[in-house]
């Protein structure tokens, strides 16, 4: 990790890390969503394995099992890719330092509908 400029040093002022992506775990969760579709697909494919008259119930099942598998799949691929990537970045230092105040702060509402937002003056 790179030292803060010699800008911040010579004023001695202190600095806060907001954001390092190496102390940020992976986010897995997002790809998780579809293993619940793949327990609802076995569980209807054990309802109409049990059950001969619920036939259509164990081809959606299958259904399911084939579409949720796809989606975690391509969704851990994907986040997962990306992650790595930005540590990638971090580590070969290919990355930009923003030094300044903090100004015009917009919180993430409480619902989560909206990702935080703020500007950074330059001192």
């Amino acid at each position: 990790m790179r030292p803060p400029s010699a800008h911040w040093s010579q004023h001695m002022m202190s600095y806060t890390t907001v954001f390092e992506i190496t102390q940020e775990p992976f986010k897995w969760w997002f790809a998780a969503y579809g293993l619940v579709f793949i327990v609802l697909g076995t569980a209807s494919i054990f309802a109409g394995t049990k059950w001969p008259s619920l036939t259509r119930a164990k081809w959606l099942g299958y259904t399911f099992i084939i579409f949720a598998s796809l989606y975690t799949v391509a969704i851990f691929y994907e986040t997962y890719t990306a992650y790595r990537a930005a540590i990638g970045d971090y580590l070969s230092e290919n990355y930009e330092i923003i030094e300044g105040v903090v100004g015009n702060f917009e919180p993430m509402p409480y619902a989560g509908h909206r990702d935080e937002c703020f500007s950074v003056v330059a001192v």
